[in-house]
């Protein structure tokens, strides 16, 4: 196998993660189960000291749930694990991640990451124009120019594991992700290689968590940043 596979996990999560584990073993493919923080009933005083609450409620224009802080510090986690071990990458699943015939032709083939960021699932977002590669097994990434959301699968170096774990603290933003992941070499797998439950279905307790951003007035459009994304979404490709 050409790279470590990390479940992000939490205790007495087993039946969730259950189909995961089976589908993995049935493909042959390795896996650390890693447990993440559990935010379900509050933050410990250690957890509570690396966020920044009030700047992620100026950034995201609403507060951060102890859920979505957990999970953020959770994948920090095993970003500093991957630094750590000198891994060349890495692939993170999240415990309701649904795979298929494509993730095992993803993993079994390629040997080396030309990418700091590999989104394997995704939502929103969208690829630069004329900016796309083939994929072993199958398959386009294009490289992001507009960052989706989502964290249910993806690759990732070393060098964009330590970047991500020091950016990632004190914790601003939600795991998806701690800084705007379009500035690194990030690319989205299309058509997704990993998906994600139904969100009204899965009985997340995070999901439940998310609200509405508050919008931003008029004087966003006078940004270059504003322009930029609006060229990208009329010449870019949008990710599916």
């Amino acid at each position: 196998m050409s790279a470590p596979v990390f479940v992000l996990t939490l205790n007495g999560n087993e039946a969730r993660r259950a189909p995961l584990l089976s589908q993995l073993d049935d493909m042959g493919i390795r896996y650390r189960l890693w447990i993440g923080f559990d935010g379900r009933h509050g933050l410990p005083a250690e957890l509570e000291s690396l966020v920044d609450r009030y700047g992620a409620e100026r950034e995201l224009g609403r507060p951060l749930g102890n859920g979505e802080i957990a999970c953020a510090l959770s994948h920090r986690a095993i970003y500093a694990e991957i630094a750590r071990e000198g891994l060349a990458w890495a692939i993170v699943l999240e415990e309701d991640a649904i795979i298929g015939h494509a993730f095992r032709d993803f993993v079994l083939g390629t040997a080396i990451a030309d990418f700091d960021l590999l989104l394997l699932d995704h939502k929103g977002g969208y690829g630069l124009p004329c900016r796309s590669r083939q994929m072993a097994g199958g398959g386009v990434r294009y490289r992001v120019g507009i960052a989706p959301c989502l964290t249910t699968g993806y690759a990732i170096s070393a060098a964009a594991a330590a970047h991500l774990a020091g950016a990632a603290v004190p914790l601003r933003r939600t795991a998806d992700w701690p800084i705007d992941i379009s500035r690194m070499n990030t690319w989205a797998a299309v058509p997704r290689i990993v998906d994600h439950p139904d969100e009204a279905a899965s009985g997340s307790s995070l999901r439940l968590e998310r609200k509405d951003v508050v919008r931003q007035g008029f004087a966003r459009r006078l940004t270059g940043a504003y322009w930029r994304r609006r060229m990208i979404t009329i010449f870019g490709h949008k990710l599916v």
